[in-house]
């Protein structure tokens, strides 16, 4: 089975629709019953003028965008982890993570620990030493609602699952809404959270909030 990549950008982040389209290999198909969650989405703002530059200026550039870019992946991986999320994406610049309502104990809970866990995220990325001169800067998006998994074949042996469903498509509008270093929310995760966190109109979409604290646990 095939499809163009503005199909499937109608249900998963851009980037990930545009790498399976480019595939040799074709989609297997649908793996798993939709299921309820909450979805977070970063992405690195600039990522592509950062490669550049350092890469073209720095004798040891790739090995150094590979150590930032390890560098960060690894610390969006922990906060996710420790506040009780799975990545079920990481492509190129950008990483998926997803809690799952039925593991959190509600739509409500699995919302406020993707809240939580993207502020924290963002906190720890301010202070993230800047790579080539430019400032490590993560655009966020948070969705709620149904998701499955898409088996898009393997690659270097192993299956390769991406996360698909209206969840997705929520968090990437939530994300574009925003500017780097912001998190955008949809009005469905903004009521879920309820009083527990501060938010702000988003100038880019409607329907999306800023997120800018949450209350402490």
């Amino acid at each position: 089975v095939s499809a163009p990549s503005d199909v499937l950008s109608g249900f998963m982040p851009e980037l990930l629709a545009r790498q399976i389209t480019a595939r040799s290999e074709p989609i297997q198909g649908w793996t798993s019953d939709a299921c309820e969650m909450a979805v977070l989405g970063l992405d690195i703002s600039e990522s592509t003028l950062i490669i550049e530059d350092v890469v073209k200026w720095s004798p040891d550039g790739s090995e150094h965008i590979a150590d930032a870019l390890n560098s960060v992946f690894t610390l969006l991986a922990d906060v996710i982890i420790e506040h009780g999320g799975s990545v079920v994406t990481l492509a190129g610049d950008e990483i998926v993570a997803v809690w799952p309502t039925a593991e959190t104990g509600g739509a409500s809970t699995a919302a406020l620990w993707a809240a939580r866990a993207a502020v924290v995220i963002q906190e720890k990325a301010s202070l993230l030493a800047p790579v080539g001169g430019y400032p490590i800067r993560l655009r966020a998006g948070i969705g709620v609602g149904p998701a499955w998994l898409l088996d898009i074949g393997r690659e270097q042996g192993r299956r390769v699952f991406v996360p698909v469903g209206p969840a997705i498509h929520e968090m990437t509008y939530a994300q574009k809404a925003v500017a780097a270093a912001e998190t955008g929310i949809s009005e469905a995760v903004r009521s879920l959270l309820g009083g527990r966190a501060r938010t702000e109109a988003a100038s880019g979409r409607t329907a999306v909030c800023r997120l800018t604290a949450m209350d402490p646990v």
